[in-house]
């Protein structure tokens, strides 16, 4: 027996499966057939659908089996009939989805969207082929290949389906017995994360759906992968190496939407692109910026609510939960100045999955703590044809501890973000528009700028709220960063430079979220410019992902028109008083992540007078001579070599930026006089570390500075005894290695 991960309407539904007839029966979890699978009998087949599902029959010894093991038998999974005149010339927007993973659901690339193919339908071999129909990838006249994107056998003389009055017209295939090549993939939210492959033990299909130009059905797979899962959730899956999920296929004619006009892409990367699109016989790689066809007037676009969202509802009833997604949702109507957007609950029977809805997924477990957006395009025209957003309910219940009466106390250890790993099926892979974490106990950044941004002067400036409305809020302003990159926006880290922020796509510290009620100025002004609706570009800064590190105010999670003294600084400098003042470890997580920033201006800060001022923040209360009690001078001198080791021997960001003067001349300064000790508090750890650093240095000044140390540690060697003069030996011997030579 094997156990597989089944979806019966959204559902997880756990069924039983016997391994020998599954390829062959298709044997299912229930008694009742889905909508849309048509038994096998008399009854005619539809003369213009593209799609129809049969329902497979049931083997003798397979049913006997069954009865002996004890399971109900029912004829859910079915082979599907194509109209042959859709063969050959008609095109198909092929997605998929992962709607279901055993172990570990959306933590390891549940609710993902694979993307969208245009492809066509041909009989070759015995086999219906899938190629890619995008016509995208033709260099010329000449060169101009047909990719395969699948292979599913056909059915020759079903004797109860060609008995049926139609069938003449459809040609039936196997969607279980295709190619299926799945891969394993490291981390969904990293670039070029490396993959594995996965190999499918088992497959077969359930839950089709007719729609108007087409249907969509779900594949049940079960299979191995090699590495194991990083993080295998024990004891639910003992197997590390073994995964079970749920691949929702959906195949619809293809249509461009009425009036639908390309926006080309501005300078800045403001927009997502589509994908590229080799124009034939020119040798030009052209993509525009992905959107929606919306014009005044329009339908709204539907957003639909999973019902799970009740639930949180019935824990939380202190909150209008469900009202504060709606608001974050239809927010964005206000951007365009009409209707675009509308929200409603799923109905009982509705699940995600399908491209023909878009769903708002709200996860009840606290145990995922991030959000996320898929987007299906058309690779053709990057016109959006549907979307997702995933949210776990750690979001609420983190902002529902986070906002309490009396401002956190900084200073527990900083929340692990561990890699999300995920699935890919043939040339489909996940590229999930970003990954939002839920603010918590362990998130030092968010528990400081609780006290920041609910200081008197924001309070004075925008009014107080109460928590009520803090929670409500966050939650509305979450579903609104979401949903706007849903609509085509990328990320903008320069937002919080315009406070509170000129932009909901900014990623911004609770306290600043909760104060956003509308997209900002930014988001206006570049959802106008996206849709048509003006030809003017943002004015407000911006950066997207590609900048963070290369631009020390171009970076998440901070807040203030100037980072460094609005936000880094003070922050810090009141982490390291706490630290040097009470010796709590838990405080450093916190110290560390303001000094992050700081170190970015120091390196990478728009003057040499910007960068001086950030080098004075960080060693200001640490430089030699430091004022210390006995009980806290070792951590004023952990920290000082902290923040000179960061800064030369432990790169960080994309490339190492060392620093530049004036910055390096107080360096210098500062080294030498912990590597002499001048206010008799350095340890000697340090003041070897301080050796190192001069070395890497290489500058005359610092190889001067070495020089002096050389000769003074000389003198001192005479002047102290026992293991101070071991130890003070030693490090002569260090500072002497490293003159000879000096430079590199």
């Amino acid at each position: 027996m094997q156990t597989l991960l089944s979806s019966r309407r959204g559902a997880r539904v756990l069924c039983l499966v016997v391994s020998a007839y599954v390829a062959v029966a298709g044997l299912g979890c229930g008694g009742e057939l889905l909508p849309g699978v048509h038994p096998v009998g008399a009854e005619a087949l539809p003369d213009d659908a593209p799609f129809v599902a049969v329902s497979r029959p049931l083997p003798s010894e397979a049913a006997s089996l069954v009865s002996r093991s004890g399971l109900v038998a029912h004829e859910e999974s079915f082979y599907l009939a194509i109209n042959k005149k859709d063969l050959g010339t008609t095109r198909f927007f092929l997605s998929v989805f992962i709607s279901q993973l055993h172990p570990g659901g959306a933590a390891e690339g549940a609710a993902s969207s694979l993307g969208s193919r245009v492809v066509r339908f041909e009989v070759q071999n015995g086999k219906l082929f899938v190629f890619d129909a995008s016509g995208t990838v033709a260099q010329s006249d000449t060169f101009d290949p047909d990719l395969i994107i699948e292979a599913y056998p056909l059915v020759p003389n079903l004797a109860d389906f060609v008995a049926r009055p139609n069938a003449d017209k459809y040609l039936l295939f196997d969607p279980s017995a295709g190619l299926n090549r799945f891969d394993r993939l490291s981390d969904i939210v990293a670039l070029n994360a490396p993959t594995t492959r996965f190999q499918t033990e088992l497959l077969y299909n359930q839950n089709f759906k007719a729609v108007a130009d087409g249907a969509s059905f779900e594949q049940i797979f079960v299979g191995y992968t090699e590495p194991p899962a990083l993080n295998p959730p024990q004891p639910l899956e003992p197997n590390p190496f073994r995964l079970s999920g749920t691949l929702t296929l959906s195949l619809r004619r293809y249509q461009e939407g009425p009036g639908y006009r390309r926006t080309d892409m501005p300078p800045a990367e403001l927009y997502f692109r589509s994908e590229p699109v080799l124009i034939k016989n020119e040798g030009i790689v052209y993509s525009s910026a992905t959107k929606w066809n919306v014009s005044p007037g329009m339908e709204p676009i539907p957003w639909v609510i999973t019902r799970g969202i009740l639930s949180a509802q019935a824990r939380f009833p202190q909150y209008d939960v469900v009202g504060a997604v709606r608001r974050g949702i239809e927010s964005w109507n206000d951007a365009f100045g009409f209707p675009v957007l509308r929200t409603r609950l799923a109905t009982s029977d509705e699940s995600f999955g399908t491209d023909s809805q878009n769903f708002f997924i709200w996860d009840e477990t606290p145990a995922v703590g991030f959000a996320f957006a898929n987007i299906n395009g058309n690779p053709v025209n990057g016109e959006i044809r549907s979307a997702s957003v995933y949210l776990g309910e750690a979001f609420l219940r983190g902002a529902d501890q986070f906002f309490s009466a009396d401002a956190p106390a900084p200073g527990p250890q900083a929340a692990t973000r561990e890699p999300v790993e995920g699935m890919a099926w043939g040339p489909f892979r996940p590229e999930p528009l970003c990954a939002l974490w839920a603010p918590s106990a362990g998130d030092v950044g968010a528990l400081v700028a609780a006290a920041e941004m609910d200081s008197a002067e924001t309070e004075a400036a925008a009014g107080p709220l109460t928590k009520k409305e803090k929670v409500e809020q966050f939650i509305a302003s979450v579903a609104m960063h979401e949903i706007g990159h849903t609509l085509g926006l990328r990320h903008n880290f320069k937002g919080s430079l315009v406070p509170i922020s000129s932009s909901v796509m900014e990623y911004l510290p609770p306290d600043a979220m909760a104060r956003i009620v509308t997209p900002g100025s930014y988001d206006v002004a570049a959802v106008r410019y996206l849709y048509q609706l003006s030809g003017a570009l943002p004015t407000d800064p911006f950066c997207n992902d590609s900048q963070v590190g290369a631009d020390p105010t171009c970076r998440p999670n901070d807040v203030g028109a100037n980072p460094l003294t609005d936000w880094f600084a003070p922050n810090y400098l009141a982490l390291v008083r706490a630290f040097v003042e009470q010796g709590n470890p838990a405080i450093l997580s916190g110290v560390e992540f303001f000094l992050t920033g700081i170190l970015d201006f120091i390196r990478l800060g728009a003057t040499p007078a910007v960068q001086e001022q950030a080098y004075n923040i960080a060693m200001g209360p640490l430089r030699p001579p430091a004022q210390a009690t006995p009980a806290s001078a070792p951590r004023v001198d952990y920290l000082a070599t902290r923040v000179l080791t960061r800064l030369y021997l432990e790169p960080s960001g994309f490339f190492f930026v060392p620093p530049r003067p004036p910055v390096t001349d107080q360096v210098v300064r500062d080294a030498k006089a912990i590597l002499l000790n001048q206010d008799g508090i350095r340890s000697y750890p340090s003041r070897r570390t301080m050796v190192v650093i001069l070395k890497q240095v290489q500058s005359v000044a610092a190889f001067e500075a070495l020089l002096d140390a050389a000769a003074h540690l000389r003198e001192a060697r005479y002047q102290v005894t026992g293991t101070e003069r071991a130890l003070t030996e030693e490090l002569l011997g260090r500072v002497e290695r490293a003159l000879d030579p000096y430079f590199y």
